[in-house]
């Protein structure tokens, strides 16, 4: 059978492609119309994948704006207190359905405390309604409840925004070199997906996963491991590369597998983990432009092409994690699509009576 989660999987380049086409003077108008020097803080927040969104994202704000970010889960940001929430905060509320309870909270007491609030979500929905503004992205339908290509376009719009408020000398040049990105990332689903199915045929012993990346390539880790959660019901943690020694490095064996994220600056560290976790027996998985660097410590290679610039990273590094994703889960005879009891999910976590985009 096939899936639309593989489908949606190939589709990401076209959807980055056709949200920098269509979408990219909308949020340069935008940016213009915010006037951004006039708040003190940018709040990035939303649910699940919307979160892991937010936490890739961050690293394109921390190093582009001189001023505070914050990732804050929809569900914690409910539970600020108001004077937190001002007149000069800038919140970005992300949901794809924009019908979550928690999200819709967050964006309605942010708004209520005085904040400005931009809903990264679609037209017509309940967030979309509460917030300030809306930012469209075009990616299409998406006929499954794990999100793939929809995660990947809005890292890609808020790294749109970063550079699009900044004062940074580059911003054009950054903005060209996204155009880049989808070839990039057509090339790294190419050269994946062989590999991909390997990892997953040799699966069957797998007790855990432990992902691991630094910088900007942490909040890639906790997405891929949220998709292993949900669509392979597989225990996968994730963490900053160098937590790993503290503690959670006592629980890997031959029947982990460990993930590792070694590029950029961070790669000294991703090769010192990498030697720690094979003296446990572990089978790593590795995602690097640098295999000289990781040969020696690795039992599955994902060759990268690195972006031109780290704050892309996400958009290519994401996407053969969701290859490994799709295909554990059809060793395992799962439907990618619709996660066993993912409904009752939904129904805790929806506004009563609304529904995903599509899964009406």
């Amino acid at each position: 059978m096939d899936y639309n989660y593989i489908k949606h999987v190939h589709e990401a380049p076209e959807a980055v492609s056709e949200t920098l086409s269509l979408g990219l003077e909308d949020i340069r108008e935008l940016c213009a119309k915010l006037n951004v020097s006039r708040f003190d803080m940018i709040i990035l927040t939303g649910c699940g994948s919307s979160n892991n969104a937010a936490i890739c994202a961050e690293y394109a704000f921390r190093k582009l704006l001189k001023m505070p970010v914050e990732v804050i889960a929809s569900s914690e940001l409910v539970l600020y207190d108001d004077d937190y929430l001002n007149s000069k905060k800038l919140v970005f509320a992300i949901s794809r359905s924009g019908e979550k309870g928690d999200s819709l909270g967050a964006a309605q007491k942010a708004k209520n405390a005085g904040a400005t609030v931009v809903a990264l979500t679609k037209e017509g929905t309940n967030l979309a309604l509460v917030s300030d503004y809306i930012v469209k992205t075009y990616e299409g339908p998406e006929y499954c409840q794990p999100k793939t290509k929809s995660v990947i376009v809005t890292i890609l719009a808020l790294i749109i925004f970063a550079i699009c408020i900044s004062d940074s000398k580059e911003k054009e040049t950054l903005l060209h070199q996204l155009m880049n990105i989808p070839k990039l990332m057509r090339q790294t689903l190419d050269s994946s997906e062989a590999l991909a199915k390997r990892v997953a045929d040799e699966s069957d012993d797998i007790q855990g996963i432990m992902l691991a990346g630094a910088g900007e390539y942490f909040g890639a880790a906790y997405e891929a491991s949220l998709k292993l959660k949900e669509t392979c019901s597989i225990h996968a943690e994730s963490m900053p590369t160098g937590e790993i020694i503290q503690g959670p490095i006592l629980i890997v064996n031959s029947n982990w597998r460990y993930v590792a994220f070694a590029d950029g600056n961070g790669i000294d560290h991703a090769v010192t983990m990498l030697k720690a976790v094979k003296k446990r027996g572990a089978k790593t998985i590795v995602l690097s432009s640098q295999p000289d660097r990781v040969n020696l410590y690795t039992d599955y290679l994902f060759q990268m092409p690195a972006p031109e610039n780290p704050i892309f990273a996400s958009l290519v590094y994401l996407l053969p994690l969701q290859l490994i994703t799709y295909y554990i889960s059809q060793r395992r005879g799962l439907d990618a699509d619709f996660p066993k009891d993912f409904d009752q999910i939904l129904d805790v976590i929806l506004k009563p009576g609304s529904k995903e985009p599509e899964m009406a």
